[in-house]
């Protein structure tokens, strides 16, 4: 049993130690966003009373930046759920990290950008819109990790889209054949684990994005 848990450690640090993230182009040069999700912070207080962590894009009024911020799937007050998209991406596309919670600024802002033009807005101008993704919303290490990964399955039932990111399928566009556009979803269906595939099953709307959603 010993030898059995060195075996997947050792493999899990080999992972860890060629991974890359990936910037959303070429000529970025933005840098990682953490957040803290340690214990003692309050997004573990949320993840302890059943609920999950979500980032939205807010402004600054003064100087008119934009910053990240972590809150609570649902309100403080009343306890209700709020809207929020929960994103599905393959880490092999390099949105994942082998560094605690954090993910390139760019990669923040695609999936930022894309929940705000699901619901038809102009992710320059409109109120974001939360969203959901593992990199960032799971604890990378803690007491409360696996609690976090168990609710998963409740992150995408309660979400109120889904959106599936996946590099093959960025290739699809609007004016392809609808057998091409099928053929690459079942392609993309074939690279994935069958964690992902069990996501769509909880979820009450999935969408894919085509070009131009995540710019």
């Amino acid at each position: 049993m010993l030898a059995a848990a060195s075996s997947v450690a050792l493999r899990a640090k080999s992972r860890a130690s060629t991974y890359k993230v990936k910037h959303t182009s070429e000529n970025c040069e933005c840098q990682m966003v953490s957040f803290d999700l340690g214990d003692g912070s309050e997004c573990s207080s949320w993840i302890k009373a059943g609920h999950t962590p979500l980032i939205v894009r807010v402004r600054d009024t003064a100087d008119g930046s934009t910053k990240w911020k972590l809150i609570s799937s649902h309100d403080v007050l009343d306890g209700s759920l709020k809207k929020y998209v929960a994103m599905s991406h393959v880490w092999v596309d390099g949105t994942g990290s082998v560094d605690g919670n954090s993910l390139m600024r760019c990669q923040l802002n695609k999936f930022q950008n894309a929940a705000i033009r699901l619901y038809g807005g102009d992710s320059s101008t409109d109120e974001p819109v939360p969203f959901w993704v593992d990199t960032v919303c799971v604890q990378f290490n803690g007491h409360l990790k696996m609690t976090a990964i168990r609710q998963m399955e409740q992150v995408y039932r309660d979400a109120d889209k889904v959106l599936v990111f996946d590099s093959g399928l960025q290739r699809v566009t609007l004016d392809m054949p609808a057998s091409e556009c099928l053929t690459q979803v079942e392609i993309s269906l074939l690279e994935r684990t069958p964690l992902d595939d069990s996501r769509g099953c909880f979820c009450q709307i999935i969408a894919f994005p085509v070009p131009r959603w995540d710019q």
